[in-house]
């Protein structure tokens, strides 16, 4: 029920939304409506103008079938013997394609006079029926006119009909239309005259300014008359302020005819009277025209007038008369320059300049205009150029956009730039240079444009510069890392005003706050009026000895007015420890004019130590001293993640000990570069001993290792103690993988020595009888030291009344302690057991050198053939002898050990008969064993039978594991059935 309730309400409110225009179109009798449906006449009365709209009057047609429209108008005139005029002022119908028309047909006479077409009543019903009615169709509109458009009838009942067809087309505004009732017949041109309504006397611009303004009148819409001549004569023109022969004839009478098309026309003068030539056709009523031209030439405050003197027409080719004339306005040359493509120099003078961007005050910078340059001469030798740019509205954007750069002088130099413009940024600029000149470059890169500039050019008189402020920012973004280099800690801005003579720098006097001994040198920086840090002008530098240092100025620089930057950096002490803090406060500049003390010259903030070095795109080979230690890691490509930079670049960072008999090493914590799993693209890390490329290759990343890393620490074995480590990221993508966290420390090389042994107890629990390589321990000899390496001779192991069981003990090494080894691996040590002994040393054949850090071995046996089940299988490490020394391994009897068993693993095909004995379980297992997993595509038979007649066999289950598609049958007896006694799988397991 509340749905359809709401639904009512919905149509309700859709059919309320026509109500208020249709009423309109009802209460109004010179306002009319499109119907949406159906047909309307309506009568026109003599002297009746009626405005008439599409269905939406005054609003926009939208984009939805709601809108669809089959309707048709007929305009009557109420006096026989007059003719509808109907004239379309504006016109926006747009279809979207073939099958979503929108158009209006303009019909000569009543379209359907009998009534036989059948309308829609409905939106649904204009998509299934896409026409008109048919009839004398004058023309059909569909799209948007650039200008007005009229029609009248010729048909004998003066009727004219207008047809409307849409159907879900494209948003459009619709159209404005005047209907009235005209008399048909022949023109006659009634007068002409001149006017100077739209002629403005102090114009805005330079270019299409109107001069001059003519009129006819006529009357009749039949047999047009035709203007021919409009003839001028130049009363004054100063200067020669303007061309007469370029001058343009447009129609109508606009305040500006920018960007509109002027009438074909010529000029030729006659004895100081200048004539245009024509073939226009005339319309019923006023017809007016206006002459427009561009100032060229003259000075500021020069004048023209343009009086017309004429006009004929076809039908009066000796003159239309009457001819009525107005007083013409005198037009002034306005202070007016506005930049082009063409490089200008301009004299100023006493009368400053309005400077515009090349659309003028009242236009946008045109979209094509990409760079242009002008340079302002003060006409007083004495003054110079100063320009104001009161409005700014430039296209920006961090790769397209528009500049405004001032120059100081004529001529463009990176050292001359006083001031670049961006965005709606304004400003006063003013001339220091000797001629007074400023010279403005325009570019621009955009795709979009701006609104441009308005700014006043004025000459003045030099006045000395003054200090009228400064400002202090801490820089506090970052950490910094021991042994950087001109890292920021401080701006101030010193602001000036006046120009001549300007301000030279002399001395700084600052503090560190306490924070000196971690800065060594004190550098100071000068960026004029931008605001970016960069190292081009240094202006002096001092060591940073005490907690209070001044800078005096081996540079000398001259300040500009307004913005003055200036940036304090440090070259940050290499025994920075991470934690401490670097800081700076101004306390007083001297200047040419004395000392200027500064009162807030200690703001808030510090940066802090932090020892990273980062791997970066295109840094080439940098080189680092290590104190102690440092974090290395590849530089993120945003701030939003940890991905690092893309780039096919070597990235080579080169750490050097900073101590006497130290070498440098690393660890890697963290380890993930890319491999493209579809091309030869990859990451690529490599780590060398020595300083540079040449010295021994310690490691190298390879797919294997691409998120594992090196897996021990690497160590510099150079006289110099140096490791150079390369990293390439391998392909162009900034969001691939986030790299690696390493830490490059220091270390002091001694002797090795061998620190701790630990044992573990294999995870095996259980052995066949006879079974070989039985894992049962993993020794750890760890070590420290890399010089006079010791090397692993002999390990003693304590049987522990293992020795009947097993036939043989052997030494293997490892890489690590969770290593399988493999079918094929070889002993460094063994020893047969005979029986007799308790314990036994198993001798290496060749000594193991040990490694620094941890060395693992594994203690594998073979149980002999004449082992019985339930018994076990134990063993403990007594000793080791490294270097020549017996050690004592105190915790070599881990908890644990191995149960024997009787083992049968199936194996594929038929296996024939195994016996079972009583008292003597077996253990049976897939062909796969304790550990392993079965084959694929494995088969295979067995047949259990008791040792003892009259005894059965039992089989009982401990695990149970197989895929969907496979079985386990058992049949009763000796020989496979055709049908299984019991049959498991993935999904009916057994009972276990």
């Amino acid at each position: 029920m509340q749905k359809k309730y709401s639904y009512l309400m919905l149509a309700l409110v859709l059919s309320m939304l026509w109500l208020p225009l249709q009423l309109m179109a009802q209460d109004d009798a010179n306002t009319v409506l499109q119907l949406q449906f159906g047909k309307q006449t309506v009568t026109v009365a003599t002297g009746q103008e009626i405005t008439f709209y599409d269905p939406k009057g005054t609003g926009s047609i939208s984009a939805t079938s709601s809108n669809n429209t089959q309707s048709l108008t007929v305009f009557k005139p109420a006096e026989a013997g007059m003719s509808v005029q109907i004239t379309f002022e504006s016109f926006d119908v747009k279809p979207y394609n073939a099958n979503y028309p929108a158009y209006v047909n303009v019909y000569n006479g009543e379209a359907d006079a009998d009534n036989s077409f059948t309308f829609a009543t409905t939106t649904s019903e204009v998509a299934s029926n896409l026409t008109l009615p048919a009839g004398d169709v004058l023309e059909q509109l569909s799209g948007t006119l650039s200008s007005p458009k009229t029609y009248y009838s010729t048909a004998t009942d003066g009727a004219l009909s207008v047809g409307f067809l849409y159907r879900d087309a494209t948003k459009s505004d619709g159209w404005v239309a005047k209907v009235k009732c005209v008399k048909l017949e022949n023109m006659t041109v009634t007068g002409a005259g001149s006017q100077y309504t739209n002629v403005v006397a102090s114009p805005k611009s330079k270019t299409n300014v109107n001069l001059a303004g003519a009129y006819v009148t006529a009357s009749g819409l039949l047999n047009a008359d035709h203007l021919k001549t409009v003839s001028f004569k130049l009363t004054k023109n100063e200067g020669s302020m303007i061309d007469p022969l370029s001058l343009k004839l447009y129609s109508g009478s606009s305040v500006s005819y920018k960007g509109a098309t002027a009438i074909e026309t010529t000029v030729a003068e006659s004895n100081g009277i200048y004539t245009f030539s024509l073939d226009k056709a005339l319309s019923d009523g006023k017809n007016e025209f206006t002459i427009v031209g561009d100032i060229t030439g003259g000075e500021v405050g020069n004048k023209v007038k343009v009086d017309i003197t004429g006009i004929t027409t076809t039908a009066l080719p000796d003159g239309v008369t009457p001819f009525t004339v107005a007083d013409a306005v005198e037009v002034e040359n306005p202070a007016i320059v506005m930049i082009g493509s063409e490089e200008q120099t301009v004299d100023v003078g006493d009368t400053p300049l309005n400077f515009y961007d090349d659309g003028g005050i009242d236009g946008q910078i045109d979209k094509n205009f990409k760079s242009g340059k002008i340079t302002f001469k003060p006409a007083d030798t004495d003054k110079k150029v100063m320009i104001d740019f009161t409005k700014m509205a430039l296209a920006t954007g961090t790769i397209y956009c528009q500049q405004l750069h001032v120059y100081n002088g004529s001529e463009v130099s990176a050292d001359n730039l006083l001031k670049t413009f961006l965005g709606t940024e304004t400003g006063k600029v003013r001339s220091t240079a000797a001629d007074g000149t400023l010279t403005v470059v325009f570019e621009s890169n955009a795709y979009n444009t701006g609104d441009g500039w308005e700014a006043t050019v004025s000459q003045f008189t030099p006045q000395p510069m003054k200090v009228t402020a400064i400002e202090t920012t801490q820089i506090t973004t970052g950490t910094v890392c021991a042994g950087d280099k001109d890292q920021q800690i401080l701006k101030f801005n010193i602001k000036t005003e006046e120009t001549s003579p300007a301000l030279t720098t002399k001395k700084f006097a600052f503090t560190a706050n306490g924070t000196s001994e971690q800065a060594t040198k004190a550098i100071l920086y000068y960026t004029k009026a931008t605001d970016a840090f960069a190292t081009t002008t240094k202006v002096g530098e001092a060591d940073v000895t005490a907690d209070a240092f001044e800078i005096t100025a081996s540079n000398e620089v001259s300040l500009v007015e307004g913005n003055n930057f200036f940036w304090l950096a440090y070259d940050i002490n290499e025994m920075a420890l991470n934690g401490q803090k670097i800081d700076a406060a101004i306390t007083s500049a001297t200047l040419s004019d004395g000392v200027h003390t500064v009162e807030n010259g200690s703001p808030e903030g510090d940066r802090t130590v932090e020892n990273i070095i980062l791997s970066q795109k295109d840094q080439g080979t940098v080189t680092k001293k290590v104190n102690g230690s440092i974090t290395f890691k590849p530089k993120s490509a945003s701030s939003y993640g940890e991905y690092y930079e893309g780039g096919y670049d070597d990235r080579i960072n080169v750490f050097v000990p900073m101590h006497e008999n130290m070498v440098c090493q690393i660890d890697f914590s963290k380890f993930n570069l890319y491999y493209s799993s579809y091309s030869s693209d990859h990451a690529s890390l490599k780590v060398y001993s020595g300083n540079g490329t040449t010295g021994e290759l310690l490691w190298e990343s390879t797919k294997d290792t691409k998120t594992t890393g090196p897996g021990n620490t690497l160590r510099s074995t150079a006289e110099d103690g140096a490791l150079t480590v390369v990293f390439n990221a391998g392909q162009s993508s900034n969001y691939s993988y986030d790299g690696f966290t390493a830490t490059v420390s220091e270390y002091l090389s001694q002797p090795m020595k061998v620190t701790a042994t630990e044992v573990a107890q294999s995870a095996k629990s259980i052995a066949g009888v006879g079974e070989k390589n039985v894992d049962l321990l993993t020794l750890n000899v760890a070590t420290t030291g890399n010089k006079d390496i010791k090397s692993l001779s002999a390990v003693t192991v304590n049987l522990k009344n293992s020795e009947k069981i097993v036939s043989k003990v052997s030494l293997y090494a490892l890489t690590k302690a969770e290593d399988v080894l493999a079918a094929d691996a070889e002993a460094i040590a063994s020893a047969d057991i005979d029986g007799t002994a308790n314990e036994t040393t198993l001798t290496l054949t060749e000594p193991k050198n040990l490694s620094e850090g941890n060395n693992y071995f594994r203690i594998r046996c073979d149980i002999s053939s004449d082992a019985k089940s339930g018994n076990v299988v134990d063993m403990a490490v007594k000793s080791i002898t490294v270097g020549g020394e017996a050690i004592t391994v105190e915790s070599g009897d881990p908890e644990g050990a191995v149960e024997i068993k009787n083992i049968y693993n199936l194996k594929s095909g038929d296996n024939g008969e195994v016996l079972i004995a009583n008292n003597q379980p077996l253990m049976f297992y897939d062909d796969g064993g304790i550990d392993g997993n079965y084959s694929e595509n494995f088969e295979g038979t067995v047949t259990f039978a008791p040792k003892t007649p009259g005894e059965s066999v039992k089989l009982t289950f401990k695990d149970f594991e197989v895929t969907y598609q496979d079985k386990f049958n058992i049949y009763d007896g000796g020989e496979v059935k055709e049908t299984a006694d019991a049959t498991y799988s993935k999904y009916d397991k057994p009972t276990y």
